[in-house]
């Protein structure tokens, strides 16, 4: 049984140079947003133990906050690897969790001042890490490998038979019925 890759040698290519260095960036930063996170974590677990007010919803926003920066970390891993769609992934988890994080703080009176500081630091790292991963050394890395919509009858760019079949607007709907397109 042959097995193929989501992402061929031929479109992605993570290992250029500038690649390289960019997803060391956006490692580093995605891990940076993970020691604070896991240090916003320690400090809520510090402040249960010794007395202070501590509610559920601390600890479930950062533990979600952690466990949303093991993910991010381990896509960047995949990405940088050359799997497009765990580059697709991180490109908009890099840009919805700043906005998440700092929209869910801002809910009045429902955190404390200190913590809504240490999460709005949080989301810096992955702020940045957007600009990383959305900027024009990685979007190189990983052209485009679907038929364009205007033109249901351009050859697919896609070089693997099954790679192709999964391309947008590419080929009959129906293989018993080939005057039927997809796209119509």
């Amino acid at each position: 049984m042959e097995t193929t890759n989501r992402t061929t040698a031929e479109t992605a290519r993570p290992d250029r140079p500038q690649a390289r260095r960019a997803f060391a960036t956006a490692r580093i930063l995605v891990a940076a947003y993970g020691a604070l996170s896991a240090a916003v974590l320690v400090t809520v677990a510090v402040l249960a133990t010794t007395g202070h007010a501590v509610t559920s919803f601390m600890w479930g926003r950062s533990a979600g906050v952690l466990a949303s920066a093991a993910v991010a970390y381990w896509l960047t891993v995949l990405a940088a690897r050359g799997a497009r769609w765990a580059y697709l992934r991180m490109r908009v988890i890099t840009v919805i969790m700043p906005i998440a994080i700092i929209a869910i703080d801002m809910i009045p009176g429902m955190l404390p001042a200190w913590f809504v500081m240490t999460q709005a630091v949080c989301a810096l790292p992955v702020a940045a890490a957007a600009f990383v991963v959305n900027g024009s050394r990685l979007c190189a890395a990983f052209p485009k490998t679907r038929c364009p919509p205007r033109f249901p009858h351009a050859p697919c760019p896609v070089s693997s038979t099954r790679s192709a079949e999964r391309c947008v607007n590419r080929g009959p709907a129906d293989p018993r019925r080939p005057d039927r397109w997809r796209d119509q």
